[in-house]
């Protein structure tokens, strides 16, 4: 059998990667229901559409420690949503993030399977503009920050495996460790907990170099104190496919 991970000399030459539609239209419709339905504040949510896996997210990392770097961008609009206890219209973001992560695993011989714990710690950049329509007197808001956002904590994560099905569940945290400021449109952290519960479940043929993954989860938010908001709770969806092959191909 041909060996493709974490081998000298092999890499992955071609990764096409689809983020599910569905995904996009669960969080549009948790995130743009009017707010008595608890809508996400800001327009914006804790999940990040496709940063659930690019390539085999339900195979586990070899046992020890592993350092991982990811980064991010995103752009988008919304006519009209809640922000810092304001109605805002018109809004206008783009962010990057630059995620630090650290992974530690074990192997579980008597279950079968691997455990692990992850710590993930960002630096972002975000540029947000949009017009006041209330409560208080009109106008525009704008502003861009660099800074620390939320982190990430994975307590428990458990990974298993039968023949070429694999398979991932955990519980993610999402900590309101970023910068956040009440009265700063362009704020990088949520000032809210998020708890993601997740089951990713990975296909792969090591003899083709072909891999399908699916990673459903459910975001349940808790409340901004400040703004006296709280965020409607997520279902999302990621999948991806791709094709592995061998170097020199």
């Amino acid at each position: 059998m041909k060996q493709w991970l974490h081998l000298p000399g092999w890499h992955w030459v071609v990764n096409v990667r689809l983020i599910m539609p569905w995904a996009g239209l669960c969080l549009a419709i948790a995130l743009f229901m009017p707010p008595s339905a608890q809508a996400g504040e800001g327009g914006f949510s804790n999940y990040f559409a496709g940063a659930y896996g690019s390539i085999l997210p339900a195979i586990a990392p070899e046992p020890g420690f592993t350092f991982v770097s990811q980064n991010y961008y995103f752009s988008g609009s919304v006519s009209e949503t809640v922000l810092n206890g304001r109605v805002e219209a018109n809004v206008e973001s783009v962010a990057y993030f630059s995620y630090f992560t650290g992974v530690y695993t074990w192997d579980l011989p008597d279950w079968g399977g691997r455990f692990a714990v992850v710590a993930a710690v960002p630096i972002a950049y975000t540029d947000v503009s949009a017009e006041r329509t209330g409560p208080g007197p009109g106008g525009s808001d704008s502003g861009n920050t660099l800074g620390s956002a939320d982190s990430g904590w994975v307590p428990a994560s458990y990974f298993w495996s039968s023949g070429n099905w694999h398979f991932n569940t955990y519980l993610s945290v999402v900590a309101p460790t970023g910068y956040y400021d009440v009265n700063d449109i362009a704020s990088l952290g949520r000032n809210h907990w998020s708890f993601d519960t997740v089951f990713a479940t990975t296909y792969f043929d090591a003899e083709r170099g072909f891999e399908i993954s699916v990673v459903p989860g459910y975001f349940i938010n808790t409340k901004n104190h400040e703004t006296d908001y709280r965020s409607g709770n997520e279902f999302h969806v990621d999948w991806m496919v791709n094709k592995l092959f061998e170097n020199g191909w």
